[in-house]
């Protein structure tokens, strides 16, 4: 199939090529944002901070505006583990008829957040009833479609996805006054396959030779703007885990006559600087990337009016409304202290009500801050030095021819996907990386 798919991926390419052409005589393009290849390193120094002193309370604060990279596999795992944590006992679900639940759809926004939308089973009484109707209500009977000069039907159902692409766009041909469409760009800001880091060598030595941690390092394809409308690229993931880890903060990359970049980080330290007793108030937390939408439910769904519970989760309760999956250490502790299954229920919720009232503790005593702003050159290597944390960085410019290839790669990837699984989650695809010469 591989093999089958680079020959057609090359007919879509000089399809893309010949129609994705320069705008027509007279025809203005906007000018396009130039794309680069970002690798960010950020680590940390030892902690030996030479006498220096840093401000107790650092004014630490995300963008508003933001955006976050896109992580494949993060995006993968996320929806593994919801469906694993919403998955019933085995035999319950058979019982119940719902081998195949739950299950959800994954989206991801243009700020690179991740939407997951939990589904609902299909109701196995209302299936019935809209059989019976179906049945009793009279079906228009689809004709088929009309053959040509061969006899043959018009469209040819067993051509695959690519091909189908390349067609579709050879028989939607400009002509002389159509409007010229922008050849397709690569998706921006997914992160690239580990073994792409060029960093990666120099950041193995680093670790061993001067005891110095890797806390960030990632590679990926973006356009820089003007400053006015650049996004700020927020680095960790504290908004999903409501905890703090050792790396905070943001990043930011704009032209201005020269590419610039701008850090908002922090490090979270233990503080062995500090008096014994003192530590700072708890920096924020960063805004969520993953969002979880539970679906609807109509009263149609509900066991009865006061218990909210969808019909497909009462299959997985006992007669009094209880979960019926205890194990029987858990049933020998509901026994032993006279409590029901159902007040079970009640005393998780009322233990995690209270931890929600309480908030996260934070773990660390106080943050040191990286602020800086830096003028850089493509392909070349910058450092932005700090006694604690250190960050180096490289933008490498992508020529449009390049950048085209990598659009059209992609885009006969991601028809080789929709044939393949119909997977919800599309991931930046490794051809994109071979192209690139990485």
């Amino acid at each position: 199939m591989r093999g089958d798919l680079s020959s057609l991926a090359g007919a879509l390419a000089f399809s893309l090529a010949f129609f994705w052409t320069a705008p027509a005589s007279g025809q203005e393009a906007a000018p396009e944002a130039r794309w680069y290849r970002v690798e960010l390193l950020v680590f940390s120094n030892p902690a030996d901070n030479g006498g220096e002193v840093w401000p107790p309370t650092p004014p630490l604060a995300y963008p508003e505006d933001f955006r976050f990279l896109v992580d494949p596999d993060r995006l993968e795992s996320n929806l593994e583990a919801l469906l694993e944590a919403r998955r019933v006992d085995e035999s319950l679900a058979a019982d119940a008829g719902l081998e195949e639940w739950p299950q959800a759809e994954s989206d991801v926004d243009a700020k690179g957040i991740q939407t997951i939308t939990l589904l609902l089973p299909p109701d196995p009484e209302a299936e019935l009833e809209d059989a019976v109707d179906s049945a009793n209500s009279t079906e228009t009977v689809e004709q088929p479609a009309p053959a040509d000069e061969t006899g043959a039907p018009a469209s040819d159902a067993s051509a695959s996805p690519v091909e189908g692409l390349v067609n579709a766009i050879e028989d939607a041909a400009p002509g002389a006054d159509d409007e010229i469409l922008p050849p397709p760009r690569p998706s921006p800001f997914i992160l690239l396959p580990q073994e792409q880091l060029e960093f990666a060598g120099a950041a193995r030595q680093m670790q061993r030779r001067s005891n110095r941690r890797v806390l960030f390092h990632e590679a990926w394809l973006q356009p820089v703007a003007e400053r006015e409308s650049a996004i700020p690229i927020v680095i960790d993931r504290s908004g999903d885990s409501q905890d703090w880890p050792e790396l905070q903060g943001s990043l930011l990359l704009y032209v201005s006559r020269f590419l610039h970049v701008e850090s908002n980080l922090w490090l979270n330290t233990p503080g062995s600087y500090l008096p014994a007793v003192w530590s700072m108030a708890p920096p924020p937390l960063g805004p969520e990337s993953l969002r979880v939408v539970e679906p609807e439910l109509a009263e149609s769904d509900l066991v009865d009016a006061t218990s909210a519970l969808p019909w497909y989760e009462q299959a997985a309760r006992g007669d009094d409304g209880s979960l019926s999956t205890l194990s029987e250490t858990e049933a020998a502790a509901v026994s032993q202290n006279g409590l029901t299954p159902a007040e079970v229920d009640a005393t998780e919720e009322d233990m995690t009500i209270a931890e929600e009232a309480l908030g996260p503790v934070y773990p660390w005593r106080h943050a040191v801050y990286l602020d800086e702003r830096r003028r850089m050159r493509s392909n070349e290597v910058h450092y932005l030095d700090h006694p604690l944390i250190g960050l180096i960085i490289k933008l490498t410019p992508i020529e449009p021819e390049e950048l085209d290839l990598l659009g059209m790669a992609e885009l006969a990837e991601k028809a080789e996907e929709d044939a393949g699984n119909g997977a919800l989650i599309n991931s930046l695809p490794s051809e994109v990386g071979a192209q690139q010469g990485l």
